[in-house]
């Protein structure tokens, strides 16, 4: 049987190594292609529908398709290890449960409404921002969240560790 602390472990390794690989991906191949438009599931500043359809013209068909999949594929598998590895750190703890499952809806949903404006024509009448933006701001505030219960689970563990009253 494996033990509850190994598999954390493992899903955050997995999750950090995730996160490694799209990063390394997104600055080495996909952001010297972008040019000036700021890839947007990091952009914290704001973009449109506008700017998600200059990026795609400005990445090429070979970069957008990886910039699709990192979307599709790599972003979604972090998200998942990093669930696990959250779920298996705070439990049994049911607000941190409400809390990750608010995180992995909002940045799947960002990813997907990312995808379709990547995909289309700007809708008439162009908005000034972008509906994935909003998931991404949201995005952020959720996962800084999360971090914070991550942080304050480990600081209980260690204080109960010690048989200290924290």
């Amino acid at each position: 049987m494996i033990s509850r602390r190994r598999l954390t472990a493992w899903a955050g390794q997995a999750a950090a190594l995730l996160f490694a690989a799209m990063w390394v991906i997104l600055q080495w191949h996909v952001r010297p292609v972008a040019g000036e438009i700021p890839l947007p599931q990091s952009n914290l500043l704001g973009y449109s529908n506008a700017d998600l359809v200059a990026l795609a013209q400005n990445l090429g068909p070979e970069v957008l398709a990886t910039y699709k999949a990192i979307l599709t594929y790599l972003d979604p598998a972090f998200i998942a290890c990093f669930a696990a590895f959250f779920v298996l750190m705070t439990w049994p703890r049911r607000w941190a449960m409400a809390l990750i499952l608010a995180y992995v809806a909002a940045d799947l949903t960002e990813n997907r409404l990312i995808l379709t404006a990547l995909e289309g024509p700007v809708p008439l009448p162009v908005q000034q921002g972008s509906a994935a933006y909003l998931f991404t701001l949201v995005k952020f505030v959720l996962f800084a969240g999360c971090a914070v219960a991550l942080i304050w689970t480990w600081r209980r563990n260690v204080v109960s560790r010690r048989g200290g009253t924290g």
